[in-house]
């Protein structure tokens, strides 16, 4: 067993400064060059197998295909044990056969590290500390180490690693981390763990209630799947995020003596979907979303009773405003069909922050309720009284104001029309008498 090595022409055009030196490193690299085999002097003949790995986005290949005796072949690939799968396996017979080569360099080759699925854990403590745990599910790993970016220093101090469940020992350099991946998981499944800490207003400053969370970043040419969050906030707060590319994950449950919005899938769930293994456990996150990115998620986190009063607040300024306002009927309807296209339009820009804010609306949606209740009463009562005036009230029968005690004499303004005129005929017939 024999261990050397030797240079790529690609290091001769590279080291030029001016401007040529990458198109002389590119043209470098597209010539043959020569593999330096060892051969025993006394073999006259045997079979030589090459077998090569390279760096993502490099390729190497055959210069020439030759069919003759002593010939290169090449058989594709085949399952290293220990080592994964190589780039290429090359075949010959003959004594002392010649290897030339070329290198492609494409940045649409494969990618490197193949993320199948990725779950960011973060606990948010009391105190503004961030707790991260994020996992990550490798379907392919065609690199002998992995480099990941953490958003702050203070990350990297406390960053701890596992590869499948195993502690590894990253090395840190420049504020990156170098996760070594054990040979004979080259090319196979991993699940690659990360731990660290972030204290509050790190990497960047952040607001009284807002706190952004910043997951690690994955180096090199790698293709990322699904990203789930699960996110965990003290008692009492309620977390909103907002994003056109975040998918929240909850549906409509009881929280006390109120409807309200909770993550549709525990913490036993998303650990089957991660590791693909059984997990009772039925403990609900506060949050539940997904993204297609590893990038920063914002997160608006504030003391349950402030934000029952912001939003419910809110609706009853505008509703009592819009009730009591000396409005046409015209206009009235105007002003309401605008504020419900407003809310469509914001369940559309804004899906994950709607089920929230119906949340926060729902004591003054009751308050609203009760006022109107009273008020709808109140006018009720004085239009009866209109409607019954005493003065228009007719008298009971037996009532004392018609009972006297002697019959009143109708007088003549009083008495009927035929009562008068039988009057005056009789007198008429008593003085002709």
């Amino acid at each position: 067993m024999l261990h050397y090595s030797f240079p790529l022409p690609a290091q001769g055009g590279a080291d030029r400064k001016d401007g040529k030196g990458k198109k002389d490193a590119d043209e470098d690299e597209s010539r043959p060059f020569e593999v330096p085999l060892p051969w025993p002097e006394q073999a006259t003949k045997a079979r030589s197998k090459v077998r090569l790995w390279s760096d993502p986005g490099m390729l190497p290949r055959l210069a020439a295909v030759d069919v003759g005796d002593g010939a290169w072949r090449d058989r594709g690939t085949e399952v290293v044990r220990g080592k994964g799968l190589p780039t290429r396996v090359l075949l010959a017979d003959g004594r002392k056969p010649t290897l030339l080569l070329r290198l492609d360099r494409s940045p649409s080759l494969l990618a490197a590290v193949v993320v199948d699925r990725a779950l960011v854990q973060v606990k948010v403590e009391d105190d503004g500390l961030e707790v991260y745990v994020v996992r990550f599910r490798l379907s392919k790993v065609h690199t002998q180490g992995i480099d990941i970016r953490l958003p702050a220093l203070a990350a990297v101090h406390s960053l701890k690693a596992k590869i499948n469940g195993e502690e590894s020992k990253p090395s840190i350099r420049d504020g990156k981390a170098h996760v070594p991946i054990p040979a004979k998981l080259v090319g196979q499944p991993v699940e690659l763990e990360l731990a660290y800490q972030l204290p509050r207003n790190q990497p960047e400053p952040e607001g009284l209630w807002q706190t952004i969370l910043h997951p690690p970043e994955i180096l090199g040419n790698v293709f990322l799947g699904r990203v789930r969050w699960q996110v965990t906030v003290p008692e009492g707060w309620v977390p909103v995020t907002a994003g056109a590319d975040i998918h929240l994950e909850q549906s409509w449950g009881w929280h006390g003596w109120l409807p309200a919005p909770e993550p549709s899938q525990d913490i036993g769930q998303l650990e089957e979907w991660l590791t693909e293994q059984p997990n009772r456990s039925t403990v609900l996150p506060s949050l539940v979303c997904s993204r297609t990115t590893l990038e920063p998620l914002r997160l608006l986190r504030m003391p349950r009773q402030a934000w029952f009063l912001a939003c419910s607040g809110v609706l009853l300024l505008v509703c009592l405003g819009l009730y009591f306002a000396p409005l046409s009927h015209y206009g009235f309807w105007m002003i309401a069909a605008l504020l419900g296209l407003g809310v469509v339009a914001a369940g559309v820009l804004w899906p994950a922050v709607l089920p929230t804010v119906l949340y926060g609306c729902q004591p003054g949606a009751l308050v609203l309720a009760v006022l109107l209740g009273f008020q709808w009463m109140l006018q009720q009562r004085y239009r009866r009284q209109v409607v019954f005036l005493p003065g228009f009230k007719r008298l009971k029968p037996g009532s004392s104001l018609v009972r006297s005690g002697r019959p009143r004499e109708p007088s003549t303004v009083d008495a009927p029309a035929a009562s008068s005129a039988s009057a005056g005929q009789g007198s008429s017939q008593r003085k002709g008498t």
